[in-house]
């Protein structure tokens, strides 16, 4: 089974068009760090959906090199099937659009104040009312966690809420994505 997921993963390893955590900076992987491990998960929110498959191991290591906890381990498990008391479930159909719209949006090679504008402009109503009610909600948060896997790869976007900034990563290259978020 290792040897299998390895053997996908490394038909994506070298694409320029991924960006991801291996230039995570220190700050940011210490609050993910932080942020699985809380015993009080109530003052964040993490966008998780039903068919995220993760070899909880595997992601772990991909986030924090060879830090393997299983505290981390379980905790992300949780997060990921949203089966923690306080993750955020959001329909898989708007994960899937939303994730799609941030892919286009990338291409661009780095974020500008209003791409969050343009990309739920590129959504359909709904999905930008279950968003905007998200962004909402969010007054007493940190960070917000936006983890799923796709096309068998990690990714995560981190909406840093103080700083307003989007935060890209991207399990298999090394660049990330920072830029301006919607203004909160």
């Amino acid at each position: 089974d290792k040897d299998v997921e390895e053997s996908s993963l490394n038909g994506f390893r070298g694409r320029e068009d991924f960006c991801g955590h291996e230039s995570m900076q220190e700050d940011v992987r210490a609050a993910i760090r932080s942020f699985l491990t809380s015993e009080d998960l109530s003052s964040k929110i993490v966008w998780s959906n039903d068919r995220v498959q993760p070899r909880g191991k595997s992601m772990i290591a991909r986030l924090f090199g060879k830090e393997l906890n299983s505290e981390l381990i379980v905790s992300f498990m949780m997060i990921l099937h949203a089966r923690h008391p306080h993750v955020r479930f959001l329909p898989t159909y708007v994960q899937i659009n939303v994730w799609n719209a941030v892919e286009k949006m990338k291409t661009r090679k780095k974020w500008y104040k209003e791409d969050y504008e343009v990309c739920t402009s590129k959504l359909s109503r709904s999905i930008v009312a279950m968003l905007d009610e998200l962004i909402g909600d969010i007054s007493s948060a940190k960070f917000v966690f936006f983890p799923t896997i796709m096309k068998f790869h990690f990714f995560l976007v981190v909406l840093d809420v103080q700083e307003k900034k989007f935060i890209y990563h991207n399990s298999l290259d090394g660049f990330i994505y920072q830029g301006v978020g919607k203004s909160l």
